[in-house]
């Protein structure tokens, strides 16, 4: 360790203003053992090992950039899939852990690609089962990597456009500024496939499938047999005539449903188009944005697009549209600050990643701390064992998924120097008359109107009301009456109490921290004061940061200009680097802004999330950050569950009748192929039956969403670390801040002057 800095360690925090910051561990080398650092970044653990705290469902993306940046590799892995009976149909481990694309895909060298497979594997084969990994190596043409850095640099350069546009315009805009209206989406913008997330949706051919058709069996009546005479022949010319009546009409149908679905894609794409237009005349950076990420598609789409990766992810969009199969990103730190959660292959399948992390070791290692048992037990080789996928081959116990973080071990710091307010005064006079006037256009005059409060869309609460108000509600199960914290409206939280804080929630326990406030954490506490500090109680972190005041802006301007702030705590407040930072100080798992956000997303995260944790539906962590980020809000995210419910049924049902049917038609009915009285008319309302379901179907996959989240607000937020922790224990009074309740556990070592 002290004869040079260790490559993963190098590689986790990739940036010298970081490795700085460690203090003596970075002076030294690297992190000394027993050091929080050095947990972190421990790869002593058996490869096979780091995939066991994942869920039987989820899987992980890997993607790695070679040395000499002339490819990026590719894997899709899960829990066992480094075992020797991995990809068996019925090795022993849950059916959906065995895509079965995935199986057949890595039997071979993968085609159209070096030979790369899952064969590389085998060296580190344990006595486990579950899916079979795929490898795929994707090669990059001259330029190609350059062109790859020239992107980062563009999205560079645009997150400092948006957060000035946030910054001067986010209240302004309001909550209707953060998403698309009339009918635009990021998929429609984008020229996705429509309603890629309730598929399967039921096809026509589905639904005339369960449908039984008369036309299938008069098309090839059987020959008459010898002497059967006259009114056999009639028979046989009527039911030939029907077929082609019957056909016809079919044509006729098809022509028909074809000039409508022609109509209603045309209709939808000018909603769009005008839609994104409005959107895009008043919010550039979305634009910027959309942009960028076509050109993230045209580069990064194709790693993603070798058969045997494509088939295993289509698998996985299967098993995630039955509320199954979860995506967890492990990425190369040269990709790390790139939005791959929207990158094509993932979006049109309707894949979004629950969380990220900087490695298979990192992520394994969040679940260690919060088990030590399970840690101990994980160490041991895995190849000695016998257990099936889902078991501790070290003692044959089932791996719980999931690590809890009590509520009541919350701890928070909302608004350290009190710089929110709520919108400006200002900018509620003006909504107010430009409602007003809207008033005055539908017929009454101006001095007719009643005052009437500001639009819904421009009202939002400051993030200390916020903490106070709907998230401590005891009537909605607020989560933050059990939080013990500091507000800035008590006093300005000092370096030793925010230390205090993340270091007094006891590891044993577990608990978790929540940041609520203008700017980035960091620009609060001093990023040398959060390195080689021990959060290993946190299990939890959620950062609800970077949205700004005009006021809190300046004053970060002010203190870099005074050299109060040094230039590379600027760096150090990058997200990248907050995540980093918080999981090399041992915390479990991080939420945070991949850039700058508005007040009202932030505040509607904030709620969404936590009202997930601790709502009636109880979810992980993964999910209600998906469910928080949905293009149409949570409620679009229950109508979506109930949608691909649906439609799981009725494609079950049209099967079942499909199959009925073929039983009972078997023997070729003859009175039913003539037209038996009562046959056709049953056979007719089957039919408009079957088109009235057509004609829905048609309908809703061209229906557009009333409001949509636009891409700068729905894929802002990202969790790295585990997915599966759950917020445990019930709500109370908030402690601490504002002088509600108790005091903070620990004193500070100098309190801060009150701004």
């Amino acid at each position: 360790m002290r004869g040079g800095l260790p490559p993963v360690y190098a590689k986790l925090v990739h940036h010298k203003a970081l490795l700085r910051e460690v203090g003596a561990q970075a002076a030294k080398g690297g992190p000394e053992p027993g050091s929080v650092a050095w947990a972190v970044l421990d790869c002593s653990r058996p490869v096979a090992a780091t995939l066991r705290p994942l869920p039987p469902a989820a899987r992980c993306l890997v993607l790695q950039v070679s040395p000499a940046r002339d490819c990026v590799y590719a894997c899709l892995v899960g829990r066992g899939s480094l075992g020797p009976n991995a990809g068996a149909e019925h090795g022993g481990a849950d059916p959906r852990d065995v895509p079965p694309a995935a199986a057949k895909a890595t039997k071979g060298p993968a085609h159209g690609a070096p030979a790369a497979s899952a064969g590389a594997a085998s060296a580190h084969n344990v006595g486990v089962s579950g899916p079979a990994p795929v490898v795929w190596k994707h090669e990059l043409g001259p330029g190609h990597w350059e062109r790859v850095v020239a992107l980062k640099r563009g999205l560079a350069a645009w997150k400092e456009v948006v957060a000035r546009f946030l910054t001067r315009s986010g209240d302004e805009l309001g909550a209707d500024g953060d998403a698309y209206l009339g009918g635009a989406s990021v998929a429609a913008a984008l020229g996705d496939p429509r309603n890629p997330a309730a598929a399967p949706t039921v096809p026509t051919a589905a639904a005339e499938a369960a449908v039984p058709s008369a036309v299938a069996k008069q098309a090839g009546p059987a020959a008459p047999a010898e002497g059967s005479g006259d009114q056999d022949d009639a028979a046989a010319l009527a039911a030939a005539e029907a077929a082609a009546v019957a056909a016809a009409a079919q044509a006729e149908r098809e022509a028909e449903r074809a000039a409508r679905m022609a109509a209603l894609a045309q209709g939808a794409a000018s909603a769009v188009d005008a839609s994104c237009g409005a959107a895009w005349a008043a919010d550039e950076p979305e634009h910027q944005l959309l942009s960028l990420c076509a050109e993230m598609d045209a580069l990064l789409g194709p790693v993603l697009g070798g058969a045997p990766l494509a088939a295993a992810l289509d698998d996985l969009a299967m098993m995630n549209r039955q509320n199954g199969g979860d995506l967890v990103l492990l990425v190369d730190h040269q990709l790390l600050d790139l939005p791959l959660e929207l990158l094509g292959p993932l979006r049109r399948r309707g894949l979004r990643p629950v969380a990220r992390d900087f490695s298979a070791h990192v992520l394994c290692g969040r679940y260690a701390w919060a088990d030590p048992a399970w840690d101990a037990a994980s160490r041991s080789d895995p190849r000695e064992g016998t257990g099936a996928a889902g078991t501790d081959p070290a003692s044959g116990s089932e791996l719980p998924n999931a690590a809890v973080a009590p509520n009541s071990k919350v701890v928070f710091v909302a608004d350290p120097r009190k710089e929110d307010s709520g919108p400006p005064p200002a900018v509620l006079a003006s909504a107010a008359r430009a409602a007003k006037a809207e008033g005055a256009a539908v017929g009454a005059s101006p001095q007719q109107l009643p005052p009437q409060p500001p639009p819904s869309s421009h009202a939002r609460l400051s993030a200390l009301e916020l903490l106070r108000g709907p998230l401590s509600a005891a009537s909605a199960g607020g989560p933050a009456g059990s939080w013990t914290g500091v507000g800035g409206d008590e006093r300005i939280c000092s370096t030793g109490e925010w230390q205090a804080l993340l270091r007094g929630v006891d590891r044993a326990a577990g608990g978790g921290f929540v940041f609520l406030g203008p700017g980035p954490v960091l620009a609060h506490l001093p990023p040398t004061k959060l390195a080689g500090l021990d959060a290993r109680g946190c299990r939890l972190v959620v950062l609800v940061d970077r949205a700004d005041t005009e006021g809190s802006s300046r004053r970060r301007a002010k203190e870099a200009s005074s050299g109060a702030r040094r230039p590379q705590d600027a760096l150090l407040e990058r997200p990248v680097e907050t995540a980093a930072l918080f999981t090399l100080a041992g915390c479990g798992s991080v939420v945070a802004n991949q850039w700058q956000s508005s007040f009202h997303a932030n505040n509607a995260l904030a709620l969404n999330v936590f009202e997930g944790l601790a709502g009636p539906r109880k979810l992980e962590l993964g999910r209600a950050l998906a469910r928080a980020t949905h293009a149409q809000g949570p409620a679009g995210h229950e109508e979506d569950d109930k949608a691909r419910q649906a439609a799981a049924a009725a494609v079950a049902a049209a099967s079942a009748a499909a199959q009925d049917d073929k039983k009972k038609g078997g023997g070729g009915d003859k009175a039913k192929a003539i037209g038996h009285k009562g046959g056709g008319d049953e056979d007719a309302a089957a039919a408009a039956a079957a088109e009235a379901a057509a004609l829905a179907v048609e309908a809703a996959a061209f229906a557009l969403p009333d409001r949509s989240a636009k891409a700068r607000a729905m894929y802002n937020p990202v969790l790295y670390g585990l997915p599966t922790v759950e917020l445990g224990g019930g709500a109370g009074k908030v402690k601490g801040g504002g002088g509600v309740g108790a005091p903070p556990p620990a004193k500070p070592a100098a309190k801060g002057k009150k701004k």
